[in-house]
Parts: structure tokens; sequence; C-alpha cells
């Protein structure tokens, strides 16, 4: 009886242990025309933001998930020969718009993907990194983001 409760509580650690150390999911990656990548993962209720070359971030920063949500305020309405999808993160007073959109009317449905950084303030554009879309990107965010 003493092994089989050792027995149970080791299964029960160890799936606990399995449960805690989940890989981030990404939800945007792309590689910008300057040679850098833009990533961003979800990792429990945070999103992480990372840019730079994988070996070596230059930025990374974290917004829980309902802060992103809150800050992502503008929407494609449906209409219009474009779509796009949207996210907001904020950090140390810069807003980046990681922007995803589509031609929704050619055979080729060809899509771009940028990431614009500005202060929140509205004191105007910071910078653009536009995606190189010849490169592996991803997109895989909450449909919260798409409408």
């Amino acid at each position: 009886m003493k092994y089989l409760l050792l027995a149970g509580l080791a299964a029960f650690s160890i799936s606990a242990q399995a449960e805690t150390v989940s890989r981030p999911k990404v939800v945007y990656s792309c590689f910008t025309e300057a040679g850098k990548q833009v990533l961003v993962t979800q990792e429990g209720q945070d999103y992480r933001y990372h840019f730079g070359k994988p070996d070596k971030w230059e930025l990374v920063f974290s917004n829980p998930l309902e802060q992103v949500k809150r800050q992502t305020t503008e929407r494609w309405d449906g209409q219009g020969r474009y779509g796009w999808a949207a996210m907001n993160m904020h950090n140390d007073g810069y807003d980046y718009r990681l922007v995803a959109g589509w031609d929704r009317i050619s055979d080729e449905h060809e899509s771009h993907m940028v990431v614009n950084v500005s202060k929140i303030d509205g004191s105007g554009p910071y910078s653009q990194a536009v995606c190189d879309m010849q490169k592996p990107n991803l997109l895989d965010w909450d449909d919260y983001f798409l409408w």
C-alpha cells in the first residue's frame, strides 16, 4: 500500500510538472526585409514580443492577454478589397502594432505583414518593420484580433 501511494504521488507530480512546462505558442512570426525577426508568442495568459536575431534578441517584453485586447481598438469591418487584422502591444511608452493584411479579390490573395511602432501619446510614427513575404512567416493569433 505504501508503495502504491508513493507511485501515485510520483505520477501526479510528473503530470503536474508536464502541465506547467508547456511550449509557447507562436502567434506572429515574420522576417523583416532588414533580416531581423519579429516573433510574438503566447505563454499562458501573456503575449511575449521578440525583435532581432533569434540568437540575440534586441527587444523582448510581455503584455498580459487582457491588456493586449484592451489596447487593440481598431478592427477590420469586413468591407473593401483588403482584409486585415491587428494586435497592439505596449512597451516603455511605445505602441507596437502588428498587422497582417490580404487581398480578398485577386486570384493570388497577396498578403503582407508589418509592424508599426509609434509613441503611445500619438506624437507621430517612430518606425516600421516590413516583413519579407518571400520568407516563411506565420500568423496564428486568436480570432479576437481578426474581426
